[in-house]
């Protein structure tokens, strides 16, 4: 699609990122939009967004490692949809061929094509909400790729948060546990703070994202206020009476709300990955000034809220104590769901069980354990669903999609907004060892929407690594050459490295123009062989001192005769300035050719 032009481009692009964040702030409120209805209607926003914003044009996306590295994930559920003789399956999945053959004695003796995956519609709804994400990466990375955007996506992190950990304590101390006069299911805890999620400990997730964020915000705003006065005491006082204190105490109190939120949430996972989330916070800005100020605030936000939500329950929730009735999966139980997830990816290594498949293969494997829809670590249960190489792909995808953002940012405001979007994810990665968040469409829409801000911001960041690769990596024609004949193969292998070394001698030197300073004309070589092979074999005049004269191959003179003055036989003495009767330094004269002064 070819993008739009003028005012037609901010208008399309400001109605995908109005379609972004109303998508990212109403899935968490429709229970985290784990229903049907809640996620396809997100996917039909997303869709729509994604054509405005691929319309408005922006940072090039297509060379995000993440979309690259994800096809190779995409051919495989499409691989495990497709319907195969019962041999090459199999050969490809001989763990997924003995469980149809026992569920499907009739087909299989019929010598039908059957798929791999063990639950096909769960594959298709898989790959739908991989879509979902894929698409909230791209609107993200296209429309928040400037400062004033990424900080509105952030601000729209932290609002959600405080009135998710707002409304999760008024309904806690209510009683009620209920979402919206909806009551939860009756499996699920309702004395635990969990906001307009069914689990609390999605919920926690969410505020461990957001409590990240804060910090990082507060943090690099600190840093980028220029220098403070020494002393910790009066460098709080240059930031309490700084213009912006008021918004800085506003998000200091945003902590205090979101984190009595996570306590009463009683998430063991939620409260260890925030405090893993600020420790990366502080680790990322450890340069910034404002670090020895925001942690320990920032730690004494975490205490306060903790205390007014109730210290002694988390207290009592780490120890391992019940406080009620309803069934909570310890430690050991988690573990074992996570060495069985293991297993059932160890049976079928190479095309998985399928995408959405879990909770069939898993009831097949153990008959004992009924109901459980996923595993707890989504780590493994990845690995179970797409096999060893998908899933190795979409992990190398992400890790060079954070390399980038860490390293391609130059300009210091995108690179701390990038940062920080990047590390409000650390949460959630960790939680997602023992817990099941990204299989959450609201979270997981949030990661999706947070990464790609920050690849959009570092892809857009003047100057950058990735700016520049991008840019040589937008399409465009291309001159068509015709490759060597086989029997040109040979003779090039042997001319080649005999005219790599005549190439000097024989090419045609380059020639500049004068520059403004005076200096005649340079070839631009440097005499100096280390100074060539420095720069990768070509030629390249040092800086900080003036041009060589050009070497010229003058013809013969006459026996008798004297030599000519140009040009001169040696190199040139170093320039020095000369003053005038004005005072200004010039440069000195150069002797005209042919004369000699």
């Amino acid at each position: 699609m070819r993008p739009a032009a003028g005012g037609g481009a901010v208008l399309l692009g400001a109605a995908a990122f109005g379609l972004l964040l109303a998508t990212l702030v109403g899935a968490p409120l429709l229970f985290g939009a784990v229903t049907t209805w809640a996620w396809t209607t997100a996917l039909v926003t997303m869709a729509i967004a994604g054509l405005a914003a691929a319309a408005a044009g922006g940072a090039p996306v297509a060379a995000a490692p993440l979309l690259r590295w994800a096809a190779p994930a995409g051919a495989v559920v499409v691989l495990q949809l497709t319907p195969l003789p019962v041999g090459a399956l199999e050969v490809v999945a001989p763990a997924n061929a003995a469980a149809l053959a026992q569920a499907l004695p009739e087909r299989v003796a019929a010598g039908e094509w059957l798929a791999a995956s063990l639950d096909r519609p769960g594959t298709v709804e898989a790959a739908l909400k991989a879509a979902l994400y894929l698409l909230a990466f791209f609107v993200a990375a296209r429309t928040a790729s400037t400062p004033r955007r990424a900080r509105a996506l952030l601000v729209a992190l932290l609002v959600l948060g405080a009135f998710q950990a707002f409304y999760g304590l008024v309904e806690q101390f209510a009683g009620a546990g209920r979402i919206f006069a909806w009551s939860r299911p009756a499996g699920v805890v309702k004395s635990r703070a969990a906001g307009t999620y069914v689990n609390p400990n999605h919920y926690a997730a969410l505020l461990a994202m957001a409590i990240t964020a804060a910090v990082a915000l507060a943090t690099a705003g600190l840093g980028a206020l220029g220098p403070l006065p020494r002393g910790r005491w009066r460098a709080a006082l240059a930031v309490a009476t700084h213009p912006e204190a008021p918004k800085r105490a506003l998000v200091a109190f945003t902590v205090v709300v979101l984190a009595a939120g996570l306590a009463g949430s009683l998430s063991k996972g939620g409260i260890l990955s925030a405090m893993l989330g600020i420790a990366g916070a502080a680790a990322l800005f450890a340069r910034a000034r404002g670090v020895a100020l925001v942690v320990p605030l920032a730690a004494a936000a975490v205490a306060l809220g903790g205390a007014a939500a109730g210290l002694a329950r988390v207290l009592e929730r780490f120890r391992g104590l019940t406080l009620d009735g309803a069934a909570d999966p310890s430690l050991a139980a988690r573990l074992s769901y996570t060495l069985d997830t293991l297993d059932l990816a160890w049976r079928s290594p190479l095309l998985g069980v399928g995408a959405g498949a879990f909770e069939a293969a898993f009831l097949r494997a153990h008959p004992q354990v009924v109901g459980l829809e996923h595993a707890h670590a989504d780590y493994a249960q990845a690995l179970a669903e797409l096999g060893v190489p998908a899933a190795a792909a979409l992990l190398v995808g992400l890790v060079l999609t954070a390399r980038q953002v860490v390293r391609g940012a130059a300009e210091p405001e995108r690179r701390r907004l990038a940062l920080t979007c990047l590390v409000a994810l650390v949460p959630l990665a960790t939680h997602s060892l023992v817990d099941f968040n990204l299989r959450i469409p609201a979270n997981a829409l949030w990661a999706a929407a947070l990464l790609g801000a920050a690849w959009g911001l570092a892809a857009q960041a003047a100057g950058s690594a990735l700016a520049r690769r991008a840019r040589r990596a937008r399409p465009g024609p291309r001159p068509w050459r015709a490759p060597p004949a086989p029997r040109q193969w040979l003779w090039h292998a042997i001319a080649w490295p005999i005219g790599r070394r005549a190439r000097w001698s024989s090419a045609p030197r380059p020639t500049t123009a004068p520059s403004p300073s005076g200096w005649p004309p340079s070839s631009g070589r440097s005499r100096s062989g280390r100074a060539r092979r420095a720069t990768g074999g070509r030629w390249r005049r040092r800086a900080g001192r003036p041009p060589a004269w050009p070497r010229s191959r003058a013809p013969a003179r006459p026996l008798g005769s004297s030599p000519a003055p140009w040009p001169p036989r040696r190199r040139s003495r170093p320039w020095r300035p000369s003053s005038c009767a004005c005072g200004s330094a010039r440069p000195r004269r150069w002797p005209t050719p042919g004369t000699g002064r």
